[in-house]
Formats: C-alpha cells, sequence, structure tokens
C-alpha cells in the first residue's frame, strides 16, 4: 500500500517459559505515505516530558528516516524514551523494535500496562512512562533502528534512529571463532 518499512512481531507462548518473540521487517514499495493523523497530547521524547521524538502523533524530523542527514545518533549501551499523553488514556499493542542491520541486536523493555488476559495489548496512560532499549551490539558499526507502536482502533507512531556500535561495546565473539 505504502512505501516504507513494515515490521511484524510474532510471539509464541511456551508453556511455563514466557514467549518466544521475533521480528521481521518488509521493506515495501508502494505510494507515499500521508503526513499521518494528529493524536493530540501523544509525545515521546528522549528527555523527560519532552517531544523531540513525537509530538502530538507526528514523529519528528530527526526521527523519521534513516536517509536523514539529521538523524539522531545513539552511541551508549542504553537509550530511553519517555511517552506521555494528555486526555484519555490509548490502547495499543507491544511495541516492536527492529535493528536494520544484523549486529546491534535490540530489546525493549516498558513500563506501559500490559492487559492480563492478552499479553500483546498495552495501555498508554496520561503520566509519563518509559522505554529502554538495550542494544547488544555484535561488532562495531552503525545501523538504523526503528521502534513502532501499533494504536487501536488504527494508526500507529513509529521512529527512527541511528545505533552506532563501537567495537568496544561489542560482545565477546571469540566462542563463534572457536566454532567456525
Amino acid at each position: 500500500l505504502y512505501t516504507g518499512l513494515a515490521v511484524m512481531s510474532v510471539m509464541i507462548r511456551v508453556e511455563r517459559y514466557g514467549y518466544i518473540t521475533f521480528t521481521v521487517p518488509k521493506l515495501c514499495q508502494g505510494r507515499n505515505r500521508p503526513n499521518g493523523i494528529r493524536i493530540s497530547g501523544l509525545n515521546v521524547g528522549t528527555t523527560y516530558g519532552d517531544d523531540d521524538v513525537v509530538s502530538d502523533g507526528f514523529t519528528q524530523r530527526s526521527f523519521i528516516s534513516a536517509d536523514n542527514s539529521a538523524m539522531f545518533e545513539d552511541f551508549g549501551p542504553v537509550r530511553t524514551f519517555y511517552i506521555s499523553r494528555s486526555g484519555e488514556s490509548i490502547r495499543g499493542l507491544n511495541p516492536a523494535i527492529h535493528c536494520h542491520r544484523p549486529f546491534c541486536n535490540p530489546t525493549i523493555e516498558h513500563d506501559l500496562f500490559v492487559n492480563k488476559e492478552e499479553m500483546s495489548k498495552i495501555i498508554i496512560p496520561t503520566e509519563i512512562v518509559s522505554f529502554n532499549v538495550t542494544y547488544n551490539c555484535v561488532f562495531g558499526g552503525h545501523s538504523p533502528v526503528t521502534l513502532t507502536l501499533p494504536l487501536f482502533p488504527k494508526g500507529r507512531i513509529s521512529f527512527t534512529w541511528m545505533k552506532v556500535c563501537q567495537t568496544d561495546d561489542a560482545s565477546d565473539i571469540s566462542l563463534l571463532d572457536e566454532i567456525a
């Protein structure tokens, strides 16, 4: 339908052990997508209470595309984003995160309310809550990372930044060298 990156996450429940989760990206061809839908008061920031990532539901310029020369770069092992909503809370699905190149292996933890009956459904409350993205760098390099949060009844917020894995951040892969 629209040009851009689509991200699908699959969760498989393993009885007594939790979930196996994997994410599959797809680069789609099609029409240019519309600018989005204004969601007044839905903001995401890199600091508590800020809206430098998403403001009123719209992704800000430095978090739109990996082709953007003004893209936000992250050098640390963990990045915290803060999401806030003024007005009524919003329902959605668990956020998905994807590293576009296979070496930074991000994981995400969040403080959003999770519906216990439907583990994939979340609520974005009116108070500020955090997303913590942890990178597990395998080797040095840089890659775009995209976080997508699907919203109900339709829509999503999605933003991309550049992760820079430095060689001293990389995991010890000497065991892999021994196996090969």
